[in-house]
């Protein structure tokens, strides 16, 4: 099925609100390579303690809106990724303990 391109421009983004919390870090540190070097402390601050370092690509997880939810009729399948961008307007907030 084509995609119907003045629906897609004119859809409106999803608003959505996210929760997570050290755990959450963790585990998305430990799958983009952090704490590989246990000897590396840089890379152990990713990956340990209540409140462990964040990095900034974090926020693009966070931020993941699923196509299915606009009624646009997109599937994964169907889309080929061009290009992805992030900015960040100010600090993401620390997880709540």
């Amino acid at each position: 099925m084509p995609i119907d391109y003045e629906k897609v421009i004119a859809a409106r983004a999803v608003r959505t609100t996210q929760t997570y919390d050290a755990r959450d870090t963790i585990i998305y540190a430990l799958g983009v390579g952090m704490g590989m070097d246990p000897l590396d402390m840089r890379q152990l601050a990713f990956v340990t303690g209540a409140e462990p370092a964040r990095l900034p690509t974090w926020a693009s997880t966070l931020a993941w809106t699923r196509f299915a939810d606009l009624e646009l009729q997109l599937t994964y399948a169907g889309i080929v990724h061009l290009e992805q961008r992030m900015v960040l307007h100010k600090q993401v907030a620390r997880p709540k303990a």
